[in-house]
């Protein structure tokens, strides 16, 4: 974890986008989910992520998917995409063809260069991540003795996002895992499931783990999400909806929208998912 000083074991944006290095290095997967772990977001939260977090989850949705056709799958608040990558292989070596949309509220970005200090922002201007002389610096640094050394650095970089708006000092990317440009059936793009009102009906399963949690948000927010979500799905369309608890369990409820569009639950993955009662009671949709 960063404490706040530069960090030899966090890469560093430019480290893992723009160069070769990670891909030769055997701890190249837990250098990455330290990549995600250390970023703090607009919002306040981070882009945690692990390998292999919704393994069983994957196990537990397959005997319900649809194999007569190919099947057009959304991933909401991918984080990294790691698990989206892994629910896609998963879904190849079963057999199931689809197509995948991967959306988190966090993908575009851009890596700003000024001298030896380079700033990962997001399209707001968010500041995410520090870089001085090639290591890692958390932003904003926890201890105010760090704020107050890297205060320069920051100012310097900000400055530079202000100016710099391309070439070769401010270089777009997606802040997503680098594994996803060798999969072209997944498209990456930036979905706020809130207020997105984007692919009316389009999907026939969509996936939403790790975001509709009640330490993040109450019950009236977590019912405009279930609506928006819904909204998406086509008709018989399955939505899992998975909380990966402190320990590591993931509780999940696998649901299929009914003719009328109200939700019926199919299976549970240990404790189900706690908006479970929200998603039953929604009303039809008009």
């Amino acid at each position: 974890m960063l404490d706040g000083t530069a960090s030899p074991e966090i890469p560093t944006a430019h480290r893992l986008y723009f160069t070769d290095e990670l891909r030769s290095d055997p701890r190249q997967p837990q250098l990455e989910d330290s990549f995600f772990h250390s970023l703090v977001l607009r919002n306040g939260t981070f882009k945690t992520t692990w390998h292999h977090r919704l393994d069983d989850l994957n196990v537990m949705v397959e005997p319900f998917l649809p194999s007569d056709k190919p099947l057009d799958i959304l991933d909401v608040a991918v984080s990294s995409g790691i698990s989206t990558i892994e629910w896609l292989d998963f879904l190849e070596r079963a057999g199931i063809e689809c197509r995948m949309t991967a959306g988190d509220a966090v993908i575009d970005a851009s890596l700003v260069t000024v001298g030896p200090l380079r700033g990962l922002f997001d399209r707001t201007g968010h500041l995410m991540q520090l870089e001085v002389a090639g290591r890692a610096v958390r932003t904003p640094p926890p201890r105010r003795r760090d704020r107050l050394r890297f205060a320069p650095a920051v100012l310097a970089v900000k400055a530079a996002a202000q100016v710099f708006r391309g070439g070769q000092r401010r270089r777009p990317l997606k802040l997503v895992s680098p594994s996803l440009t060798a999969y072209p059936r997944i498209d990456v793009v930036e979905d706020d499931i809130l207020n997105d009102h984007r692919w009316p009906r389009r999907f026939d399963v969509l996936r939403a783990a790790n975001v509709l949690n009640r330490c993040y948000f109450g019950d009236q927010v977590l019912e405009r999400m279930l609506r928006n979500l819904r909204s998406r799905l086509a008709s018989g369309g399955l939505l899992i909806v998975c909380r990966t608890t402190e320990e590591g369990r993931n509780d999940a409820t696998l649901f299929r929208l009914r003719a009328d569009r109200t939700f019926e639950e199919l299976a549970h993955l240990n404790k189900g998912t706690e908006v479970e009662p929200l998603a039953l009671s929604l009303p039809p949709e008009r």
